[in-house]
């Protein structure tokens, strides 16, 4: 199972972390950890290089974790619910089996 946790500050998206598999199919079949790698990878490389807001990053086998460190804004909301918004496709298409998904305030 591949846990979530989505990090909000005064109701805003502020970071996520994750981390395990999914456990849907065999390492390189496995199309939820390949989608979930997908978007926590697209979102931190579009935070960095389409905002001048500054992030805290790490991606490991199994693990990815990014938060701000600058103030949010209407780019970083976008781009991070964006994200969201994949996640729980993902999540309403394949049950909790397979995702578990969390908010945090922080």
């Amino acid at each position: 199972m591949i846990n979530i946790s989505i990090f909000k500050h005064n109701d805003l998206v502020i970071g996520f972390e994750a981390n395990g598999h999914a456990g849907y199919a065999k390492n390189g079949k496995d199309i939820i950890c390949s989608a979930t790698t997908v978007l926590f990878i697209t979102t931190i490389n579009s935070l960095e290089n389409l905002t001048e807001v500054k992030i805290e990053y790490r991606v490991d086998e199994g693990y990815a974790k990014c938060k701000l460190i600058d103030e949010p804004n209407s780019a970083t909301q976008l781009l991070l619910e964006s994200m969201l918004i994949g996640l729980t496709g993902i999540l309403e298409t394949y049950g909790k089996k397979y995702i578990n998904l969390k908010f945090e305030e922080v």
